[in-house]
């Protein structure tokens, strides 16, 4: 049997004692620096054990997960991965990998070496996942989301993760209203009518006060836009029609718009003649005459609010149409504002763009639909045009201010700092790029089908 140990540390110091105790036990570590390496040497000699350690940050965690995913040549090779929080981020590999001992940093070397050869479910270096954190796996939030307390989230946290009814605390979710009690009784008639349709209600809510918020709405328009959008599908709940997950998006009949516009306006007489809110009944009609037609003339009062409604109803039919969060439905929403668009208020365009980029990055990067296969030798070549333009950020910005951003936090007239690669190593968007409304959408709907890097650097 063989001795050899391949210890990929990447961007990771060696962790010394490990590589020390491995020695002492007559096993011959090789520590590399690239997958390619570790490629190359599988093709010659398969050796006992595959040692990752991406203990380095979150970043490199997600980028060692894209490489062991597509090094097919190594899934029957016995894998440590070491690194932070990687037992709950290492499920895909579990499908791949024959031999999977996950580890999280920090750690006990002894650990590794009482598990070696054997095939384990996550456990050593944490803990196994506890019970209360399955539903969360799943797609169903542990916390109650809160409109009035966005924390750290735009919204998209919610839009991906809201599964279900029991997910949303009305008591939260409801507008200050002095119909309250009627809005109740008519979300609770939508649930009835249909729980699918019930959630629905809630994520596209939440979602449109987000949105409202992050575009400087006042107070009075977070309300009638929660207001409208918790009741929208009222008409469509009382009326004859039962394809309740109807996709808004793409190449519709004309029939099927018109049915869903008709129930909207049900929807909007209601809001006028129960909750006596004219202005949520406004949004409502405006929205009607926009499913119909973008170039329906709408009140320029409510356009925005009336826009911001329309599209979270659609994104989320376009994202939950299958009743678990679709990656691929948020790439169609986004493809579609930049293609066809539905949108004359380029804050909500924006604000919009950066809920959904949101909601795609919380996902698996393993489990994008994009993929490659790459010789040993194209990946060498792509890895040196990384280093190139790697190298040119330095030149260009190497003595400039600069800090990191989430993805989903670009707004245009940024300059990036250093290029935007892909976790495959592909180079997206070069430094020094400033960063515009349409680029910005286009790199989040790209993420939603390609692996890349959650962060990126501009000039402050």
């Amino acid at each position: 049997m063989s001795r050899d140990i391949l210890y990929l540390r990447g961007r990771s110091e060696e962790h010394a004692e490990l590589v020390r105790i491995l020695r002492d036990r007559r096993f011959d570590v090789h520590v590399l620096r690239y997958i390619e390496e570790v490629e190359r040497r599988v093709a010659k000699r398969r050796p006992a054990a595959l040692i990752v350690d991406a203990s380095s940050g979150e970043a490199e965690v997600s980028e060692r997960l894209f490489d062991l995913t597509e090094a097919r040549s190594l899934y029957d090779i016995p894998l440590v991965f070491i690194g932070k929080q990687v037992v709950e981020h290492s499920r895909a590999l579990l499908k791949r990998y024959a031999r999977l001992i996950p580890v999280n940093y920090p750690f006990r070397p002894e650990a590794i070496l009482e598990q070696f050869g054997v095939a384990v479910q996550p456990s050593e270096g944490g803990v196994p996942q506890p019970e209360g954190e399955r539903r969360r796996a799943e797609g169903a939030l542990i916390e109650k989301p809160d409109p009035a307390r966005l924390k750290h989230s735009l919204g998209g946290k919610v839009l991906a993760e809201g599964r279900y009814v029991e997910d949303f605390d009305d008591e939260l979710l409801l507008p200050q209203h002095s119909e309250r009690e009627s809005i109740r009784k008519a979300l609770d008639a939508i649930t009835k009518a249909n729980l699918w349709l019930g959630a629905h209600a809630r994520r596209s809510a939440f979602v449109a006060s987000a949105v409202t918020t992050n575009t400087g709405g006042t107070p009075a328009d977070d309300a009638a836009v929660r207001a409208a959008s918790l009741v929208l599908n009222w008409g469509l709940a009382r009326g004859t029609m039962r394809e309740f997950t109807a996709d808004l998006l793409g190449n519709q009949s004309d029939e099927l718009k018109r049915r869903v516009s008709d129930g909207f306006k049900m929807t909007a007489d209601f809001a006028a003649e129960r909750l006596k809110d004219e202005r949520a009944a406004e949004i409502v009609r405006a929205v009607a005459e926009l499913l119909r037609s973008p170039s329906s003339t709408v009140p320029t009062e409510v356009r925005s609010s009336a826009e911001c409604v329309l599209l979270t109803e659609a994104a989320d039919r376009a994202c939950w149409k299958s009743q678990r969060f679709e990656i691929m439905g948020a790439h169609r929403v986004l493809r579609s504002m930049r293609s066809t668009p539905l949108l004359t208020d380029k804050k909500v365009l924006e604000a919009m763009s950066r809920v959904l980029g949101e909601a795609v990055l919380l996902q698996d990067p393993t489990l994008r639909p994009y993929g490659k296969s790459m010789t040993i030798e194209e990946k060498v070549h792509k890895r040196r045009l990384l280093e190139q333009a790697k190298d040119d950020a330095r030149t260009l910005f190497g003595a400039t201010a600069t800090r990191k951003v989430q993805l989903f936090d670009l707004v245009p007239g940024m300059r990036l700092a250093e290029p935007l690669v892909a976790l495959d190593g592909q180079v997206i968007l070069a430094a020094n790029t400033v960063i515009d409304l349409d680029m910005m959408m286009r790199v989040l709907q790209l993420a939603a089908v390609r692996p890349m890097h959650s962060a990126v650097s501009i000039v402050r």
